[in-house]
């Protein structure tokens, strides 16, 4: 495992996203000051809608990726060349078939907005230029996944930062000089067209022996076994689909734009917060990838529990914060009338907790393709993430399509973990079942006991300041016990010797 390219990728990356979460938060304060909040809603709206389109993608990505870290690892410039081609095919028809959807969807919107709405032509144009942005990406991203593979995604770090950074300014501009939310979307659009043309333009200059141009026919895709693959993964993305592509549009439906809109202040401290801790955690893919083909299982198992524990401790740490911090941090950056009810906090926290208490799970499964394994767990969390939601949003609002999608996560996690101890981990479920049961009681315990004490903390700089070393020692004593007694100690300190430059984790 190359471990000092891990660590450069997760510096440069969470640096910069922090930098530009700090400038997303500028931009949001921008926007609810010189915009109405509803235009939020469409936002988050049309991004639901586009992740249903997003069906058509079927994990192309992830297949192709299986296919290019031996191919790099074996340093085979030909099997590079040709993944390569089949990635850029693939997403080419993807992009198509994306965009057609979408236009075909357009009659529809009526029928999944609550709201009255006077100038449809407005909506429409809003609409198609989200749409443009979003399709761009798959005639113009697919090199990205070369510094991906390489272990450079600081590269690609590199070229998002600036173009964001520039992207963010003129979004300010567009609101406060022009009051223009169409002129917001057209800079959001060409500078993502940008910065996937530089991004392209480097991987070609750093790798010239991509430049050679190969015509992929459709038989040998079909020889690589990606159609059977894709055809094995339906199942997966129709469910993560129906989980990820809901919420918006059944508040949309049922309650309005405008809690829509309100839901979108929550989403974008969360999405920033997971996107800096993955940030991190997204370099950690490839080397695990290598390093589950170049060792035993008995050493991958080792390594396994080393991450699940430390991604407990993070679980912890997330859902923790979210829960004592959220609704303190909306009040003093927004104001009272933005905050949403402590009930939606709890809910998204515990989601928090799932999603990242079983990221290890999720790295190591992902180094191996087989999705017939997770399928059927898959589709059936996706619909009783629908079904609940659909339920509990007429007697608890937004707080019941939030439950809703916690329960759904739990049924990924399964899925997930079901594949990885079928797939790889030589070792009874069971032990990591019962570890599970433990650590839930340990997390309503600290969850009970950072609130408790926080309660009385004022909703100011200074109680949000108390409440965030609250949240950052609580789960860090917990977190050492967890290491020390679940016999992982020792290959996390090996580990923390790697990150400080020490060795290389490769020779554990």
């Amino acid at each position: 495992m190359r471990s000092k390219k891990v660590v450069k990728n997760g510096i440069y990356a969470a640096g910069s996203f922090i930098i530009l979460s700090l400038l997303g938060i500028v931009v949001r304060t921008v926007f609810v000051k010189y915009a109405d909040i509803s235009l939020l809603g469409y936002e988050g709206l049309f991004g639901n809608v586009f992740s249903i389109l997003l069906l058509a993608d079927l994990g192309v990505e992830t297949l192709i990726n299986f296919k290019l870290y031996p191919a790099v690892e074996n340093d085979d410039k030909t099997a590079i060349i040709k993944y390569l081609c089949m990635y850029k095919r693939l997403y080419a028809i993807v992009g198509i078939i994306m965009f057609v959807a979408g236009i075909i969807a357009i009659p529809l919107l009526p029928h999944i907005i609550k709201d009255e709405i006077t100038n449809w032509n407005y909506v429409i144009i809003i609409y198609l230029l989200q749409l443009i942005s979003t399709v761009s990406t798959y005639f113009l991203a697919y090199k990205r996944v070369i510094f991906i593979v390489y272990q450079k995604e600081y590269k690609n770090t590199q070229i998002d930062f600036y173009g964001n950074l520039i992207n963010s300014i003129l979004k300010i501009i567009a609101l406060v000089i022009f009051e223009s939310y169409i002129i917001y979307l057209i800079c959001n659009l060409f500078t993502n067209i940008f910065r996937n043309i530089i991004i392209s333009w480097r991987v070609n200059n750093e790798y010239p022996f991509l430049r050679e141009r190969r015509d992929i026919s459709f038989e040998e895709i079909k020889e690589e076994g990606i159609f059977t693959e894709l055809k094995n993964g339906i199942y997966g993305k129709v469910a993560a689909t129906i989980y990820f592509g809901v919420d918006n549009i059944l508040v949309s439906k049922f309650i309005g734009l405008a809690q829509v809109g309100m839901m979108a202040n929550y989403t974008l401290i969360m999405s920033s917060v997971d996107a800096i801790i993955s940030k991190f955690v997204n370099p950690l893919q490839p080397s695990v990838g290598s390093y589950v083909y170049s060792h035993s299982k008995e050493e991958g198992l080792q390594l396994f529990k080393m991450f699940d524990t430390l991604f407990f401790i993070l679980a912890l740490f997330v859902s923790g914060s979210f829960v004592a911090l959220f609704n303190p941090f909306i009040t003093a950056w927004l104001g009272e009338k933005y905050v949403l009810s402590q009930l939606y906090v709890l809910a998204i926290a515990l989601n928090e907790y799932i999603g990242w208490n079983h990221r290890g799970v999720c790295i190591f499964r992902y180094c191996f393709a087989n999705y017939a394994l997770e399928k059927k767990a898959s589709f059936t969390a996706a619909i009783i993430n629908l079904v609940i939601s659909i339920l509990l949003i007429k007697p608890f609002g937004i707080a019941g399509v939030a439950i809703g999608t916690a329960v759904g996560n739990v049924g990924f996690w399964i899925g997930r973990t079901k594949a990885l101890y079928t797939e790889y981990i030589e070792e009874n479920v069971f032990i990591y079942i019962r570890k599970q049961i433990i650590r839930i009681a340990v997390l309503i315990a600290s969850l009970c006991f950072m609130n408790i004490i926080s309660f009385e903390l004022p909703n100011t700089i200074i109680g949000i300041i108390e409440r965030m070393i609250i949240c950052v020692v609580i789960p860090m004593m917990i977190g050492a016990l967890a290491l020390l007694f679940s016999g992982t100690y020792k290959t996390a300190k090996i580990y923390i010797d790697v990150l400080k430059g020490g060795r290389n984790i490769d020779n554990m």
